[in-house]
């Protein structure tokens, strides 16, 4: 912004006028003139600053009879000069309108070269209810900033191991030359000799102190810098005002460099005093600010609300009333009529104020519009926004008769009629105007539209567009979370994502270029309008139900499922895939990380001067956890730490509980080449630890079922059965010491037993099958030979029998010798079989005990605090192998007003409501055994409220 003269003939076509607080504490602070920006570089808010020794000087050298107040301060940044000149009879006197000066200032620019050496920008601003007047100039920095750079550069460098001692001889230097120029200024001519010893040590004479020295008018003659004289007639005066100007930026330049030290090494007379308050006084620029926000505040959150606070001319944190007042003066200067309300409409909006909503509603009335009531309009009858200029009345009546005739809804009907209304008065067509007002109110019994039951209506599913069932689950997945999905449908506001591709950010320790940043930006942008579609579906879906009279549901059954397809530019990006080649089965970990980098990747770059927090912070507060390892127990005090997204967890071929997978994970490892060796030998500094630091609100995790087998060179999927838990806690894993803890030795005490147990069962089982049989149990095949001897014993008293026996060789034993072995053998089978059927019985029982006392380890979550967690999403792998198969996703919803949960299975296209038995089953249904859950979503028990929602 830049500011330029005002006078008494002023046209009537001047920029509307500011309240004085914005003109002070915002257009000031923003007035960047193109030469100034050309020679500082790089565009920023001015902070004004003065050295705390100098904050007592507040009036330069002025005949004492004059009435002028004078401000003078320089910017901490850029140390470009800000001088204000105003009437002091004036300055502190009230303005006739309550609510203080409404300040009018040309847009331009004025270039001088004031004194010969000095570039600067002027110009004048007025209160137009009590006509106070100021005069302003901005003069350009005679440091300059690359030179300033330069000098930090080389005395940082030469301490790149010790950063505190580069800070250290940067203020010496800096401050070696402002003692310099302060002596000049006092008549000072001794020169500085450069083969000084102590002159070296502090100035080093290196390019950027002699670029300081020359711009201080320091003379090099043979060894020596010279003052400037400053007696001479003519070019006297003109040094005295370079050297008195160039001392106070090297003082700033001191304070601001000065801050890299540390509290108690920083010299107090250097100290930076910022003086924003003051020059509001010296303004007369006070308001009534809004209660409980600071102007810092308000800066801090900065949005899409910013535009329209320049268009009123009210700073972020004046109260409702000086909006109010602001937009009235507006209104009775007849300046920027619909910018100004649109401005309104904003502000109203971002403050969620009654009053002002009250303002709002009342020019409404009176008709005004505002540009995004236009453009609605527009699209609502003509399918795009148009120029209200470029319509004719005769044409609007048409295009809204059509659009009536084609809904029988009558809510849609009066919706119609009313953005009719909205462009006559954008059009100030009277007639139109009145015709959409007969339309209003010829539509007979008016009703408001129900709303949207998102416990009725199901979410939408997403078609497949080619091997994509993975990437469907994922973006369902990301839909639910509700600040992935917020920020994502706020893309456009200019604040949240990187719109304008400014460079900057970081991928570890690499710069980004334009082109990442670019895709980055694009994919959210893609994402967004995939959200919107798959909200706008939603409600299609809920009101063609509504329609059809609340019959059967849209997506109910499988059959005429309501689905939206992701673009295949979304797809490629995330899968890295393009062309028409065919897509080969990837892995929803692999596609969940090229996500969350295209997300960091498109957020703003962090401010340089550290003011502003890194944009990728809050992604990372939301997904990334971290682990601390450590080797040995010499560690433990100074681990090293360890960002994680997925925690990776390995699966045992046998079936386990997510929990044992979880202890897996976190127990002692060998670090020894020969684990079975180094654990046989088990030493505390042969085992690597691990522990859980922190872990974030939305936990991730995969189960390894891909697997290599070393010997046959191939990988295998291992499909055993995990069984989920609907809440887990990290708790016992936050300590090093974990194996040690209760759970843990509770939990391994109950699984050696639930071992021994499966150790007496496992041997009820004869060793060899039965033919074209599945082993059988010990108890069966026993029972088997029972009735077998009972069978032959009546056998061989039958006379058939008998006579059979009895024609055989006399070596074989005869009927009653074969019945009564039979049947004593048959009696001798019966004790064991029941002393086994007893024991099984038992050890079942004990095993299911086990198992329920087992359960209840792992189901003791209380205080678990914020390492409690509850199962959101289950990512299903279906098939027998790692290289093919399909995805589909259970995620969890809640209805919070109805107290209920239930679990919605999503299937590409179709979308479906299942028992939670399907996702929590003890054990896999017949026909289920190669479907396995292969990526867990868990969200922070005591956050999902404000974490996950499946949207509307």
């Amino acid at each position: 912004m830049t500011l330029g003269t005002l006078d008494s003939n002023t046209p009537a076509h001047s920029p509307a006028g500011v309240l004085g607080g914005y003109f002070a504490k915002t257009q000031l602070s923003s007035w960047l003139p193109a030469s100034l920006l050309s020679h500082v570089g790089s565009p920023h808010q001015h902070t004004w600053v003065r050295p705390a020794q100098q904050q007592q000087q507040q009036q330069q050298t002025m005949p004492s009879s004059s009435t002028a107040s004078l401000f003078q301060a320089l910017c901490r940044d850029c140390l470009a000069r800000l001088t204000i000149t105003c009437d002091e009879t004036r300055v502190s006197s009230d303005c006739v309108d309550r609510e203080g000066h409404h300040m009018h200032t040309l847009l331009g620019c004025t270039d001088e070269h004031a004194d010969g050496f000095m570039a600067e920008c002027s110009g004048s601003s007025r209160c137009c209810r009590c006509a106070f007047t100021v005069s302003v100039a901005l003069a350009h920095p005679l440091v300059a900033p690359d030179v300033a750079a330069a000098l930090e550069r080389a005395r940082m460098g030469v301490h790149a191991h010790n950063p505190t001692q580069g800070a250290r001889d940067l203020v010496a230097t800096t401050k070696g030359l402002c003692s310099l120029a302060r002596n000049a200024l006092r008549g000072e001519k001794r020169a500085t000799n450069m083969a000084s010893e102590r002159a070296r040590a502090l100035l080093k004479f290196d390019a950027p102190c002699t670029s300081i020295l020359e711009t201080l008018g320091f003379t090099r003659v043979d060894n020596e810098y010279r003052p400037p004289v400053l007696e001479h007639p003519t070019e006297g005066p003109l040094a005295q005002r370079r050297l008195a100007r160039t001392c106070d930026e090297l003082a700033v330049l001191v304070g601001r460099v000065q801050r890299r030290l540390p509290e108690r090494e920083r010299l107090g007379n250097f100290a930076l005093v910022a003086v924003a308050d003051e020059l509001g006084r010296v303004l007369g620029a006070e308001y009534e600010r809004r209660p409980g926000m600071s102007l810092a505040a308000a800066l801090a959150g900065r949005s899409a609300a910013d535009r329209a606070y320049g268009v009123l001319g009210v700073p972020a944190d004046a109260c409702d009333g000086s909006v109010v007042w602001a937009y009235s003066r507006l209104v009775d200067e007849e300046a920027e009529g619909e910018s100004r309300f649109d401005a309104l409409v904003e502000v109203a909006k971002a403050r969620a104020s009654a009053q002002l909503q009250a303002l709002v509603d009342s020019e409404r009335a009176r008709g005004l519009t505002t540009r995004q009531d236009i453009d609605d309009a527009c699209r609502a009858l003509l399918g795009s926004p148009v120029d209200p200029a470029e319509l004719t009345g005769e044409l609007l009546r048409s295009v809204f008769l059509a659009r009536v005739n084609e809904t029988s809804s009558r809510d849609a009907r009066v919706q119609l009629a009313r953005h009719l209304s909205v462009l006559a008065a954008a059009m100030h067509d009277q007639q139109l105007a009145e015709y959409a007002q007969q339309a209003v109110a010829s539509i007979d019994h008016v009703v408001e539209a129900p709303k949207l039951d998102r416990w009725v209506q199901l979410p939408v599913g997403l078609n497949n567009i080619g091997n994509t069932c993975y990437l469907n689950c994922m973006l369902q997945c990301l839909f639910s979370i509700a600040p992935i999905r917020h920020a994502v449908m706020r893309m456009g506001d200019g604040s949240t994502w990187n719109e304008a591709l400014v460079e900057g950010r970081r991928d570890g320790g690499r710069l980004l270029e334009g082109q990442e940043i670019s895709m980055a930006v694009r994919f959210v942008g893609l994402l967004k309008d995939l959200f919107e579609n798959m909200v706008a579906r939603r409600m299609d879906a809920w009101a063609a139900r509504q329609a059809g009279g609340g019959a059967s549901h849209p997506l109910a059954g499988g059959a005429g499922a309501v689905a939206v397809a992701p673009e295949r530019e979304l797809a490629d990006m995330l899968l890295g895939t393009g062309g028409s080649a065919p897509r080969q089965q990837q892995d929803v970990d692999e596609c969940m990380a090229q996500c969350v980098s295209l997300l960091e990747h498109a957020l703003p770059p962090p401010s340089q001067d550290g003011s502003q927090d890194d944009g990728a912070a809050w992604i990372h507060r939301l997904l990334a956890g971290h682990l601390e390892l450590a080797t040995g127990t010499k560690q433990r005090e100074k681990p090293s730490t360890e960002a994680f997204v997925t925690l990776s967890l390995s699966l045992p071929t046998h079936p386990v509980d997510i929990n044992d997978c979880l202890f897996s994970f976190f127990a002692p490892s060998s670090i020894s080449d020969h684990p079975s060796d180094a654990m046989a030998e088990a030493s505390e500094e042969s085992l690597r630890y691990s522990r859980i630091r922190d872990a974030p609100p939305v936990l991730c995790m995969q189960l390894q079922r891909v697997q290599f087998d070393t010997q046959a060179l191939r990988a295998f999927k291992v499909n055993a059965h995990v069984r989920l838990r609907r809440q887990l806690s990290l708790k016992p894993f936050a300590s090093f010491d974990a194996g040690s803890s209760d759970t843990m030795r509770r939990r391994g005490e109950l699984q050696e037993r639930v071992a021994r147990v499966d150790e007496h069962l496992q041997a009820l089982r004869v060793p060899v099958p039965l033919a074209a049989e599945e082993p059988v149990s010990v108890l069966s095949a026993l029972s088997r030979m029972q009735m077998l001897a009972q069978g032959v014993a009546r056998w061989a008293e039958m006379p058939a029998a008998q006579s059979l026996l009895a024609d055989l060789p006399s070596s074989v034993m005869p009927s009653d010798s074969v019945a009564q072995s039979a049947r004593l053998f048959s009696e001798h089978l019966g004790p064991t079989i029941k002393a086994l059927e007893a024991s099984q019985n038992a050890w079942e029982h004990e095993r299911q005990e086990l198992l329920h006392r087992l359960d209840q380890v792992y189901d003791d979550v209380d205080g678990a605090g914020d390492l409690g967690y509850t199962l959101h999403a289950v990512f299903v792998h279906s098939g027998m192998t790692p290289e093919f198969g399909h995805y589909w996703v259970y995620i969890r919803d809640y209805d919070w007003t109805r107290g209920e949960e239930r679990w919605i299975k999503f299937n590409d296209a179709q979308v479906s409501v299942v028992d939670a038995e399907e996702v929590f089953g003890r054990m896999p249904r017949a026909g289920e055994e190669f479907d396995n859950p292969y990526y867990l979503v868990y969200v922070r028990s005591g956050e999902l409220d404000k974490t996950v929602d499946m949207g509307v």
